[in-house]
């Protein structure tokens, strides 16, 4: 886990317990990397964010939180989640961790809480 990717509030797991990174240090994390992994973003947490289902087909599933929309392939090894706009991805590489959704919508100026 590398302490330069979170932000204030940003969701991780310390020895497999969700904790914020305000109740971690840089200084632990660089000292004891091996306390700390990123939690995998799943359907279950946005729905934990308030996400929902906005359309689904065979091919992909769309979820809303707010005014964002993040799609999912429905294909064998397709993982994480596209930002999506305007019926294209937006983002370079799928979101695959919950503290990087957290950043994306903390950049696009749209909090996100857990509901």
């Amino acid at each position: 886990m590398n302490a330069a990717e979170l932000r204030m509030g940003n969701l991780v797991k310390r020895n497999g317990i969700v904790v914020t990174s305000q109740q971690m240090t840089a200084a632990n994390c660089h000292k004891f990397p091996s306390q700390y992994e990123p939690i995998p973003l799943t359907e279950d947490w946005l729905v934990r964010f308030g996400a929902t289902i906005w359309k689904e087909t065979p091919r992909y599933k769309l979820f809303k939180i707010k005014k964002l929309l993040f799609g999912k392939l429905k294909c064998k090894g397709c993982k994480g989640f596209d930002l999506v706009f305007d019926g294209g991805s937006i983002n370079k590489s799928p979101i695959l961790y919950v503290h990087t959704l957290q950043n994306v919508c903390f950049d696009l100026d749209e909090e996100l809480k857990e509901v």
